[in-house]
């Protein structure tokens, strides 16, 4: 599996496979049957950009707060990025 490197590239391709790592073998089945291309103008009181563990906090805070029409846009699937690649361990 090609690993996006931004020393090599400058852009970041769409619908990526994910990445073989203990986040994604073990939490993220069925995750993505409930996501949707964007194909079509949307209206959203707030949109955030990136469905790793920052976007995902914001969301969830921002509907404890309560707001209804919150949009998560990503280029990949949940957790694609850096967030799947920890496992979400804490290294010294």
């Amino acid at each position: 599996m090609a690993v996006y490197d931004p020393l090599l590239s400058k852009q970041l391709a769409s619908n990526q496979s994910s990445p073989q790592s203990y986040w994604h073998k073990n939490y993220v089945v069925g995750a993505k049957s409930d996501t949707k291309i964007l194909n079509a103008d949307i209206t959203a009181d707030v949109v955030i950009i990136g469905a790793g563990y920052t976007g995902l906090t914001c969301a969830i805070n921002l509907v404890q707060q309560g707001f209804k029409n919150i949009v998560i846009l990503d280029a990949n699937e949940i957790g694609w990025g850096c967030s799947g690649r920890n496992a979400g361990f804490v290294l010294p």
